[in-house]
């Protein structure tokens, strides 16, 4: 149930008490609102965190592409382009992120080819892709490390590429193409993948 008053245009506003199941019926039937509906299941679910009435995990894949650049270019200049913090939905996520609500834990990845502008694959640590300000607001920190594939997990996202036929040659059904694809990778999620494309 909302807490909160949502008006969304002159006749139509979600009224307090209303479920929140409704409120994401109204967003995915009228898209012109959805961003804003789902800002207000955000805050929702942060009041409700705080209030002990749920937990709230917030898990991103890629939080960096939360700030930097993005490839939606400008109508008035087609050689400028748009900031991510312009867009509401990434403003919504920023929010997210911030201290002032409780009930919840926030789990990121930084993604090496995010943002799109500022891609480089000489870095790759959270403080280099996100910068020493943005790394700030993830405060506390706590670096999960994650190790390379097991022979099993490296086998077994073969067969996934595979079988949504990402990877086109036969030989990777087999058990020397697998091996090669791995020492190819050296275990390496990205590495597997950029090693799959090819094949």
């Amino acid at each position: 149930m909302v807490v909160s008053r949502y008006v969304w245009n002159k006749r139509e506003a979600a009224e307090e008490g209303t479920p929140l199941t409704s409120l994401i019926d109204f967003g995915l039937a009228r898209l012109k609102y959805a961003t804003d509906v789902m800002g207000a299941v955000m805050k929702e679910l942060r009041h409700s965190a705080s209030a002990g009435l749920c937990q709230v995990l917030v898990a991103v894949d890629g939080i960096n592409i939360c700030w930097g650049g993005s490839d939606s270019r400008r109508p008035d200049d087609k050689w400028q382009f748009y900031e991510a913090g312009e867009f509401s939905s990434i403003q919504h996520w920023r929010r997210m992120l911030e201290l002032d609500w409780s009930g919840g834990a926030v789990i990121c990845t930084v993604d090496g080819f995010a943002p799109w502008h500022s891609r480089s694959h000489l870095k790759f640590r959270p403080l280099e892709l996100l910068g020493t300000e943005n790394f700030q607001i993830l405060d506390p920190f706590i670096p999960i490390h994650v190790p390379e594939y097991s022979d099993l997990e490296a086998v077994s996202c073969i067969e996934y590429y595979r079988d949504r036929k990402f990877i086109q040659k036969e030989l990777a059904g087999t058990e020397a193409g697998r091996k090669e694809l791995i020492a190819l990778s050296c275990h390496n999620p990205e590495e597997l993948y950029r090693a799959a494309v090819t094949w």
